[in-house]
């Protein structure tokens, strides 16, 4: 048989505030019948308040169709007999983009000119882009150095100690004594550019001495034989200094085979070795000459080449040893004081050296 529910006037009215903590708390109603759910003692000022008395009833039942709780089994909620949906209010609609009103524009001040600044900030009218050029940056970009295409120095000292200097500007020194009646170019360490590339690195080569025959003398800060009538180095010279490997001379003698040159030759002061590679025209295998070939003469320029008690000597055609830069300067001031006391005999004499 089914409990008997109580009337509406038997209900009292519910506080909203406890109604509310009963909906977050439904296994305790503030406002059912104490003796209805059992608890007899719930008056916080009774003495009897004890675990035994605040035991709960089994909470197994079905849940309530209004409030969505669960009703305490065998009792019924009071309120059950006045169901009271919960109804969400809806929430309105997101505003379209449509039905917000438009900001207000914000007017800008276009800046006016500067003197120095003929394209303003409020101008609309793009700068003219300037033309690429190997030796400048691109427009807009950071102030970054961009490589030069051929390099006039390959970052490497001329020479690594006096012994080495010394023999570069003894070969430079005679080489061009040598050749100056003949259209020959003379240089040492610079650097000599066989190809014309687009973009670096360009294939180049510094020889501690190169003689380019056909080539008038003069003046350049790089060989670049495309601007040379193509015409590559005929001899080169290599002084070995301590830090060269057997690696490098290896790739310096297949650059030179490639390139066109007819003779290269190797010397290392300290050990005294020397050795070249001679050919006679770019069709023809390389001969080797070594220390045991000595003395041996250049076909191309003439030059003797011998073994003495110092080391490697080169002789000129007619046999005057190749001098050292300083015998050049002591041989010039010798031979104008002598050409003093020749011009102050002839005024002795009464003749007039201009005159003759």
């Amino acid at each position: 048989m089914p409990p008997t529910l109580p009337s509406s006037s038997q209900i009292p009215n519910p506080d909203p505030v406890a109604s509310a903590d009963a909906y977050a708390n439904p296994q305790v109603n503030p406002h059912a019948d104490p003796q209805a759910l059992g608890h007899s003692n719930l008056n916080p000022s009774s003495s009897n308040l004890t675990s035994s008395n605040l035991t709960s009833p089994s909470l197994e039942g079905s849940a309530h169709p209004n409030l969505g709780v669960q009703s305490i089994a065998g009792h019924p909620s009071p309120l059950s007999s006045h169901p009271t949906p919960l109804t969400p209010t809806p929430l309105s609609p997101p505003q379209s983009i449509a039905e917000h009103p438009s900001p207000t524009p914000l007017s800008a001040t276009p800046l006016s000119p500067t003197p120095h600044s003929p394209n303003p900030w409020g101008s609309h009218t793009p700068s003219p882009v300037p033309p690429f050029h190997p030796k400048s940056k691109p427009h807009g970009f950071l102030d970054v150095p961009i490589p030069p295409l051929y390099p006039e120095s390959d970052g490497k000292p001329m020479a690594e100690n006096t012994v080495q200097y010394a023999w570069i500007i003894r070969l430079v020194t005679n080489l061009r004594v040598l050749l100056k009646d003949q259209t020959a170019f003379v240089a040492g360490d610079l650097l000599w550019y066989p190809v014309e590339v687009d973009r670096p690195p360009a294939p180049a080569q510094a020889p501690d001495a190169m003689v380019v025959l056909g080539r008038p003398a003069g003046d350049r800060r790089s060989y670049k034989q495309w601007e040379e009538d193509n015409i590559p180095p005929q001899v080169v010279f290599e002084i070995v200094s301590p830090s060269n490997t057997a690696q490098e001379f290896l790739a310096k003698q297949d650059f030179y085979d490639r390139h066109g040159v007819l003779e290269m030759f190797f010397y290392d002061p300290d050990s005294q070795q020397f050795w070249g590679l001679v050919r006679g025209d770019r069709q023809q295998p390389f001969q080797p000459i070594t220390n045991l070939h000595l003395p041996w003469t250049s076909p191309i320029l003439g030059v003797q080449f011998a073994l003495g008690v110092d080391g490697l000597e080169l002789f000129y055609p007619n046999g005057e040893r190749f001098k050292d830069p300083g015998e050049f300067i002591q041989e010039r001031d010798q031979f104008a004081q002598e050409r003093d006391r020749a011009f102050a005999k002839l005024r002795e004499l009464g003749i007039d050296p201009e005159t003759l």
